[in-house]
């Protein structure tokens, strides 16, 4: 985020690019996972953006949190672009407009499908949940349970009690689920 900080703050530039090896991220390289994780970026939140950049002129941009990535299949480097909106929506989440993600608390789960389940749970409009099917969740994800249960007590449930812990996190986020009695697939969930 510093780098950014630098490279974006008072600038005039409209996006950002920047390479990173896929070791970086996975202790094992799959481009597939790669390039998946990228694909989810480039169109989560897609949409048309207008803002107004360090001059005081109005920008219009369109694109998810990364504009776009490439992939050099002989080196395990990626490229991703970054608009100046993401950016700098990014480089100030501190500043009270968007749902701070508390970095520290994230770094609790290893597990890539769960940090995403985290930022798909931070979604779901506060006090009023969602209902879904778990075999959804489960493709949507791709996770592995025979049962609903079997996906609480091997899913959920870590994932609430590092939230409930509250000397790891402090009012933070966390979330309920409750399993739907006319429906054996169904399930909700708040946070």
């Amino acid at each position: 985020m510093d780098l950014w900080e630098n490279e974006f703050i008072n600038t005039d530039k409209n996006e950002l690019t920047k390479r990173y090896r896929t070791s970086q991220f996975l202790s094992n390289r799959n481009k597939k996972l790669m390039t998946t994780a990228l694909d989810f970026l480039k169109n989560y939140k897609a949409r048309v953006y207008t803002f107004k950049n360090s001059s005081g002129k109005d920008l219009t941009t369109s694109g998810g949190l990364i504009k776009d990535w490439y992939f050099s299949d002989n080196t395990g480097v990626f490229e991703i672009k970054i608009s100046l909106y993401w950016a700098n929506m990014i480089v100030t989440l501190d500043k009270g407009k968007w749902n701070n993600l508390k970095l520290p608390v994230i770094s609790e789960f290893k597990n890539v499908k769960q940090r995403f389940f985290i930022l798909w749970l931070m979604t779901i409009k506060k006090y009023y949940g969602t209902t879904k099917n778990y075999r959804d969740i489960l493709t949507g994800f791709k996770l592995n349970y025979k049962s609903r249960y079997e996906f609480v007590r091997g899913f959920l449930i870590p994932i609430k009690q590092k939230f409930d812990n509250k000397e790891l996190n402090d009012d933070w986020f966390s979330f309920n689920y409750v399993l739907d009695e006319n429906n054996e697939n169904n399930m909700g969930l708040f946070n």
